[in-house]
């Protein structure tokens, strides 16, 4: 009976027969034979079978919510046994954004392999919102919270929006003293409309928010353009603060109107690490998500006691 739960629970999580007969080693035939099995024995049909996709009936929904934690208690409970006597071991695949996972993930994953050199870890660095079941992940890094309910997020942490400008170009036009001072500069701007784009600033501390109607003398749809365009001294632009506190430390760029942050209220600002629902993690899997929380936080903490109680969590 184990093992019907167990392929019934994979076939949701999948949502394909195929696949949860790939990943046990079974065809197509055979899982739908099997889950037709499971549901004789309960007098229930738990599944609607369509040609492209797999949905729970009301039945099924309930069923897999209370079988879903016995299968993962059973598994946690063998992973438990299993780390008795040995340190953790294994493949940890992750997802991470691209210039993220280039600029600030790269050194702490380097860190992470050489301090468990029995742990391997398969990254792959895309903007792309990867499934984590489609694509076997064990943790996905984003600038956003969760949006499945299969998943559990974990705030890393806050990833303010500052705004920057290269020493050159401000000896040349001055620095702005307050937001509205912004309009009489030369901006770099992500595109969001044709014609104008609207900056939202707030004190870092909280308090109002000041909306600023710009013309930007370069547009893109790419932040590493203007990054780019923000080294060479083009203009002032919104950097998130671990693109650019290598460079703030060495002078390169210099912090514009640094009492203030760009918002918005759609931007949650914070940085997540995201993982499968479990009644707990692999030993490999949270020893991962800790270094790299630790990791993150002491290279990109942002006058981190200021922060910690300002930034809800």
């Amino acid at each position: 009976m184990l093992d019907l739960i167990r392929l019934f629970t994979l076939s949701v999580e999948t949502g394909s027969f195929s696949e949860a007969g790939r990943r046990l080693g079974l065809n197509p035939s055979s899982v739908s034979r099997r889950i037709s099995e499971l549901e004789a024995e309960l007098s229930s049909r738990l599944l609607n079978r369509t040609t492209r996709k797999l949905s729970l009936t009301e039945a099924g929904q309930i069923y897999y919510s209370r079988v879903r934690s016995i299968v993962e208690q059973i598994d946690e409970a063998a992973i438990a046994v299993s780390q008795i006597q040995s340190s953790p071991r294994g493949t940890v695949r992750v997802t991470t954004p691209l210039v993220f996972g280039r600029v600030a993930l790269a050194p702490i994953l380097v860190e992470f392999a050489e301090a468990y050199p029995e742990i391997q870890l398969d990254v792959m660095a895309t903007d792309r919102i990867l499934d984590l079941v489609e694509h076997n992940l064990d943790v996905a890094i984003r600038m956003m919270p969760p949006d499945d309910s299969l998943l559990i997020g974990k705030r890393v942490m806050a990833t303010p929006r500052i705004l920057c400008a290269n020493p050159a170009y401000l000896g040349r036009f001055g620095s702005p003293k307050a937001p509205d001072d912004l309009q009489l500069h030369r901006l770099l701007a992500y595109r969001r409309s044709a014609g104008y784009t609207n900056w939202s600033i707030r004190h870092a501390g909280g308090g109002q928010r000041h909306e600023v109607s710009i013309s930007a003398v370069l547009t893109a749809d790419t932040n590493e353009i203007l990054y780019e365009a923000t080294l060479r001294g083009l203009g002032i632009s919104i950097q998130p603060f671990w693109l650019v506190s290598a460079d703030l430390a060495a002078g390169r760029l210099v912090r514009v109107l640094d009492k203030f942050e760009a918002t918005a209220s759609s931007f949650d600002a914070s940085l997540y690490v995201l993982y499968l629902q479990r009644a707990g993690l692999p030993p490999k899997v949270r020893l991962f998500v800790d270094f790299v929380q630790a990791g993150l936080e002491q290279r990109f903490a942002l006058d981190g006691e200021r922060r910690r109680r300002s930034v809800p969590g």
